[in-house]
């Protein structure tokens, strides 16, 4: 009676219609004949009874007989007990404490928890299974066999079931592997669709089907909404925990659902709330972690997130198509880095073929999908889309105007000259003059000089701006007079100005000192500061009087100037007065001091003088010269930059040590920056090894290294977040197609 109303209450199409078929036949004879049928009911299963099955089967229930049942109270069940054990000839211990219930009440009560009714075949498995157990010398039933030995009613009817796996024959296994995948990591029952069970199990759906059938038959599983399954019950779950499940399967089990749990959030608030410490577990079982394409999209987020960045391993099979859609979905994504990370990575997956879906998305009200279309196309570079660009300069978005001028530029070839002609005498439209512009910049000849001279003076700032900045590399000596004009007037934009200062700078001579002398008192800081680097082009050996005599100026720009110009030819001598000025009270000159000072000991004293300053009593000394290391460091150095390794107090020369190696090791140095990974205390220097360690690893290493990392990443700890950062870059290094 219970197996048949799981098969009526079950949602699998194929089942119902197979118990319909078996009826049919039954009804007709053709399995037996003159077999009868009854059909036994409950009341309120008569509704769902008669539109599930009978109104589906030619005469209706008026040729079936039929009897309305009642449950099975627990008087019944007492008395179904009792008559058994003594048709068998078996005693019960009618004994009972004070306080306690009797046996036969205490089996009873045990049976109707498992649920909420008493089902007839559990309480016939438990009599069978105390019957067997009694001994034939002393046939009586006591409450040490019942609650010790047997555990109780759960237990023997869990036991019975499993026990049942037997009869699957060469099924057996995958039976085994349902009642497991059917398990939760706690040892409770879980629910599956037919289609999780399948990824997971790997039998193929028509055999899961077959032998789900079979687990309901034999009252181990049930059907329930969505074509979903479980396990019969809790006490089944647990049994099947203790004797079928491993410790790295329970692992592997808890990881799922937890990713589950995750995949359901996401669901609803599309946020990649994985922690590091959950995906770090995840990557260390990622060959035994199945993830289906539905929970894609989750990875991909955390991919894109760059608080995570980790899962490129399960996409780096993914079909474009399928990426393309998903990436296109996450440009919409509201965390902003999510979805510039997502334009990023469709830019570089878009290929020509995909120009027509590309073209759709430029007529989207979706700003976000304009941009990227437009970014995407000027990655593909078909001329066909250069109109495009220029439609799109009207765009109502100033980001998406922005935007098609960068793109359109790249389309430009010299056969546009007349168009962009056409352009610059667009008196009505800013954004296709700047587009002009910088599009004639990039084709740029002698002839085109007068037309940007001319929109030197266009009433537009940034026209101007976008002007002058083409402006500076073209000028030539003659232009000095009206650049110097730009720059000295008060009334322009401060950025043109600074433009003017660089188109200066191209041009300047020794013979221009005062100019530039005078343009350094200008009340704008940002022309002052600009300006103390074309002091330092143009002076000479013998201008050093005059620089040293300008570090005693009042004006602290004259200053920098004279600093910036110690620091191209200044002695060995004159270290010493350099290394005075960093401990200037101004801190704009402080920092340019420390720039000169370390220049100057790395012109003059090299590697080894760099190496002295990692050791300087100002730490300010100490960070730049840790920056110049790396970029001086040769093979030979090798030696002494490992001995740096060791130095446990100063961990700005460790960290300097380390990123020098990132530029001159070898493969065969990966332990060495493993190590330094997984156990210094500074954060800088782990840091240092995550970058050295992405530029030496190798894709033989990805198995390895990847098993080590994600293992020393499990935790919250300042060391396991830099494992798990070192996890994350190699993780899209070895996977990451885009």
């Amino acid at each position: 009676m219970d197996q048949f109303e799981d098969v009526l209450n079950c949602n699998v199409q194929e089942i119902l219609d197979a118990f319909i078929n078996d009826l049919v036949a039954i009804q007709t004879g053709s399995i037996i004949p003159n077999l009868k049928v009854l059909i036994s009911f409950r009341e309120d299963a008569q509704v769902k009874l008669n539109s599930r099955i009978l109104k589906k089967i030619t005469g209706s229930a008026q040729q079936f007989p039929s009897v309305e049942l009642e449950r099975l109270t627990k008087e019944g069940a007492k008395a179904a007990l009792l008559s058994g054990f003594g048709n068998a000839s078996i005693g019960l211990d009618t004994r009972i404490e004070e306080g306690q219930k009797q046996l036969i009440e205490i089996i009873l009560d045990d049976i109707q928890k498992a649920d909420d009714r008493l089902y007839p075949p559990y309480v016939q498995m438990v009599a069978e299974t105390l019957c067997k157990k009694t001994d034939p010398n002393n046939p009586i039933i006591t409450k040490d066999m019942y609650l010790d030995q047997l555990k109780g009613a759960d237990d023997i009817i869990a036991r019975y079931l499993i026990e049942r796996t037997n009869e699957f024959g060469p099924q057996k296994t995958n039976a085994e592997k349902i009642l497991i995948f059917l398990t939760s990591s706690a040892g409770k029952k879980a629910q599956k669709s037919l289609i999780e069970l399948s990824h997971e199990t790997d039998i193929k759906i028509d055999e899961l089907k077959e032998i789900l059938k079979k687990l309901i038959d034999l009252r181990m599983a049930r059907a329930i909404g969505d074509e979903k399954f479980e396990i019969i019950h809790d006490y089944l779950g647990k049994v099947v925990d203790e004797e079928l499940v491993k410790d790295e399967d329970r692992t592997i089990k808890l990881l799922n659902e937890q990713l589950n749990s995750f995949f359901q959030s996401y669901k609803v608030h599309r946020t990649p709330i994985m922690s590091f410490v959950f995906l770090a577990n995840l990557y260390e079982n990622r060959k035994k972690i199945k993830i289906n394409e539905e929970k894609y999209p989750l990875i991909l987020c955390s991919c894109l997130n760059k608080e995570i960045s980790l899962g490129w391993y399960w996409l780096k099979d993914v079909d474009r198509g399928k990426m393309f859609e998903m990436i296109k979905d996450h440009l919409l994504h509201e965390m902003e880095d999510i979805s510039n990370k997502a334009c990023d990575i469709f830019i570089k997956l878009v290929k020509p073929e995909d120009r027509g879906k590309i073209n759709e998305l430029l007529k989207s009200e979706i700003k976000v999908y304009r941009k990227a279309a437009i970014r995407a196309l000027g990655n593909i570079l078909n001329p066909d889309d250069k109109d495009k660009m220029i439609e799109m300069l009207n765009d109502k978005d100033i980001e998406i105007r922005l935007v098609a001028i960068e793109t359109f530029v790249k389309f430009v070839n010299s056969e546009d000259r007349n168009r962009i002609n056409e352009m610059l005498d667009d008196e009505n439209n800013v954004v296709r003059r700047i587009a002009a512009i910088k599009a004639l910049g990039k084709i740029i000849k002698p002839d085109d000089r007068d037309k940007i001279i001319k929109m030197l003076s266009d009433e537009n700032r940034n026209v101007r701006e976008n002007a002058l900045e083409v402006f500076v590399n073209i000028t030539k000596p003659d232009d000095r007079n009206m650049i110097l004009k730009i720059l000295r007037d008060e009334y322009e934009d401060n950025h043109i100005r600074v433009d003017a200062v660089d188109a200066f700078r191209k041009i300047a001579k020794r013979e221009d000192r005062d100019v530039i002398l005078s343009i350094l008192q200008d009340e704008e800081d940002f022309i002052a500061k600009a300006t103390t680097r074309i002091f330092a082009d143009i002076v000479k050996d013998e201008d050093k009087a005059v620089i040293l005599d300008m570090l005693n100026s009042v004006n602290k720009y004259v200053r920098i100037a004279a600093i910036r110009a110690l620091r191209k030819i200044a002695k060995a001598e004159d270290i010493k007065t350099v290394k005075i000025l960093v401990y200037d009270k101004d801190e704009s000159i402080k920092q340019s001091a420390i720039y000169a000072y370390t220049d100057v000991t790395k012109r003059l004293l090299g590697i080894n003088g760099i190496i002295n300053l990692l050791y300087d009593t100002d730490s300010d000394i100490q960070e730049y010269a840790s920056e110049i290391l790396p970029t001086i460091a040769k093979p030979e150095d090798k030696d002494k930059i490992i001995n740096m390794l060791s130095d446990r107090k100063n961990h700005c020369a460790r960290e300097a040590a380390v990123m020098a190696l990132g530029n001159i090791a070898k493969h065969e140095d990966m332990d060495t920056i493993r190590s330094i990974l997984s156990s210094d205390e500074s954060m800088a220097v782990r840091q240092a090894a995550v970058t050295t360690l992405e530029k030496i690893a190798k894709l033989e290493d990805s198995e390895f290294l990847l098993d080590y990392l994600a293992k020393e990443a499990q935790g919250w700890g300042e060391k396991q977040k830099s494992c798990f950062s070192a996890l994350s870059l190699l993780d899209k290094k070895f996977y990451c197609p885009y």
